[in-house]
């Protein structure tokens, strides 16, 4: 099977419906659902997730959003290997670089 670590915006655009990116992260988000793929998802896109929404819709929808998110996807652990392999890429985006060190450890 496809493993693929899922961005942070791609689950904010299906969770806040926000077009017209909301078609094809669906796509994928159905994907993942259907077991074509194993969507991966990092520890701190499961924080950012909750933040953005309970900042954008009030109420229970960001704890429901969560564990709609835990339940579908693999969360991935960012700990110390990941966090110095981030600061070693050679990105300037280091929120990027993290995601992409998640990746590596999790995919390899």
């Amino acid at each position: 099977m496809i493993r693929v670590l899922i961005d942070t915006n791609i689950l904010l655009d299906v969770i806040l419906h926000r077009d017209p990116w909301r078609i094809e992260a669906q796509a994928i988000w159905n994907a993942v659902r259907d077991g074509r793929l194993l969507g991966l998802i990092t520890a701190t896109t499961v924080t950012d997730v909750h933040y953005l929404v309970r900042r954008a819709v009030h109420g229970d929808a960001a704890i429901e959003a969560i564990r709609e998110c835990v339940d579908l996807f693999t969360v991935v652990a960012i700990g110390d290997t990941q966090l110095r392999m981030a600061l070693a890429l050679p990105g300037s985006d280091f929120e990027d670089n993290v995601q992409i060190a998640a990746a590596m450890s999790a995919l390899c």
